[in-house]
């Protein structure tokens, strides 16, 4: 083996040694110097420098299996693509049309093909072993080749072009099921920088990803590389204008507020919770189209959802202003309100910590006389006592904290809310004989022998709701 490496360093020549300086030789013999604009303008590389990293680009064309090929046919490959790495990370200058076609067929040859996903597709990425790609350390150099390609300052945007179709971009973004992170990395970061450098494949790519998106929620409810997704949409987002055009309001309340009934929410829940939180610093009114999402797909029996949605609310107070905070005040602290009483005491106690937030309680006290009545009735039922130490705590804290803002409102707050319930009237027996003046009334009131009004039904569960 060592023999075949010590063949393979002599019969690689690198492309340092492939520079033609004929152009200043002839400069030269004739006294003449190229104006220093000439001298800064990239210009193409040699013949001898094509057809030598042709040459390496054919090579590296060849698959390598690295269960079955001689471990010397996996070594040289690895030569050639880190000769190829190498001359890129150099940003050698324009190249001609053939090599960006020749480029194009290796990346597709070596990226585009079934990437490993897990046996049980409904594994959990944070407990369960990933399928790690054997052929990785060949795919990594691929990748980064590809990355310093798109990041060339001489790159062809018209040549690129040619050869980047609809169907090589929705390959790429295929990568991202891969069940090896580290695959599912380079893919995301070689779609943000075609995302990046090609404008005009944009749309395309924005609807593709929102496909995805789209049928992991409402049909397979699997595609590993969410997170991924959603982390290049963050960067999407980050660099919109004002005022948001129909498409991404669309987006947010279509795509990203329904993510949320997925079964499977911590996975994706950090980078979900980054895009919503963009939205907010774009424009705070997105604020009433996610929190009307978060209470229509508000999880009914499921404790480790609930704190998670309490949790990205959490977040995302830090970015509304009080204008947006108050277009969903009553839904949202009824959605509280609701949470105060839970049976589970985690989902109890992560509700009432949001009030120790500083962002929350700033918003709270410039809204507090429509904030207190709403949640008041929960806070004095949890009062009573509560089998959890740190919840009665909790309670009495947030009771205090609102007392402290304007005591009269509070006591009057208190009063009303202790009061018992008003008892329903009861039934007036019908007058047989009624005069021509209460005829209509008497004939069309709810007073009727036998009638009783919906407050006084039982069986209902009606008592249970007051």
């Amino acid at each position: 083996m060592s023999s075949t490496i010590a063949y393979l360093s002599k019969s690689s020549e690198s492309f340092d040694s492939l520079e033609d300086n004929s152009d200043d030789d002839d400069f030269a013999e004739l006294g003449l110097t190229l104006p220093s604009s000439e001298i800064s303008l990239p210009r193409p590389i040699s013949i001898k420098k094509e057809e030598w990293i042709s040459e390496k680009i054919k090579k590296c064309m060849v698959i390598c299996d690295f269960k079955l090929d001689p471990i010397d046919n996996i070594e040289e490959k690895t030569e050639y693509l880190d000769d190829l790495l190498e001359f890129f990370q150099q940003d050698p200058g324009p190249m001609s049309r053939d090599i960006y076609g020749q480029l194009f067929d290796m990346f597709s040859i070596n990226l585009c093909r079934k990437v490993p996903q897990s046996v049980k597709r409904s594994y959990d990425p944070e407990e369960d072993s990933h399928t790690m790609e054997e052929a990785w350390p060949h795919l990594k150099l691929v990748y980064e080749i590809f990355i310093k390609f798109l990041e060339l300052s001489s790159l062809r945007l018209d040549y690129s072009k040619i050869y980047m179709s609809d169907r090589f971009l929705h390959e790429i973004m295929e990568l991202m099921d891969s069940d090896d992170p580290r695959e599912k990395d380079m893919a995301k970061t070689v779609v943000h920088r075609i995302y990046a450098r090609f404008c005009t494949s944009r749309p395309y790519l924005r609807k593709e990803l929102c496909n995805i998106l789209l049928k992991f929620i409402y049909d397979t409810e699997f595609f590993s590389g969410i997170s991924e997704i959603l982390e290049i949409f963050s960067c999407i987002i980050n660099g919109l204008s004002l005022p948001l055009s129909e498409e991404f309001v669309v987006f947010l309340s279509k795509v990203l507020v329904p993510l949320h009934k997925v079964k499977n929410l911590s996975t994706f829940l950090h980078p979900l919770t980054v895009c919503l939180v963009n939205f907010l610093h774009k424009d705070t009114k997105t604020f009433k189209i996610i929190i009307e999402g978060l209470i229509k797909y508000w999880p009914k029996t499921n404790s480790q959802k609930q704190v998670q949605f309490l949790s990205e609310i959490e977040e995302m107070f830090e970015a509304v202003d009080s204008e947006g905070f108050g277009q969903v005040l009553v839904p949202l602290f009824s959605q509280l309100s609701k949470c105060v009483l839970s049976s589970n005491f985690q989902v109890v106690e992560r509700s009432l910590s949001l009030y120790d937030n500083p962002w929350a309680w700033h918003l709270i006290k410039e809204h507090y006389t429509m904030v207190l009545p709403v949640l008041m009735p929960s806070l004095l039922r949890m009062r009573r006592g509560h089998w959890n130490q740190t919840v009665a705590v909790l309670v009495n804290n947030v009771l205090k904290k609102f007392k402290e803002l304007d005591p009269p409102l509070f006591e009057n707050v208190v009063k009303e809310c202790l009061k018992p319930p008003a008892e329903p009237k009861k039934p007036q027996k019908f007058h047989k004989f009624v005069d021509e003046d209460g005829l209509e009334e008497g004939i069309w009131s709810s007073d009727e022998v036998g009638f009783e009004s919906p407050s006084t039904f039982s069986g209902r569960g009606d008592e249970m709701d007051k």
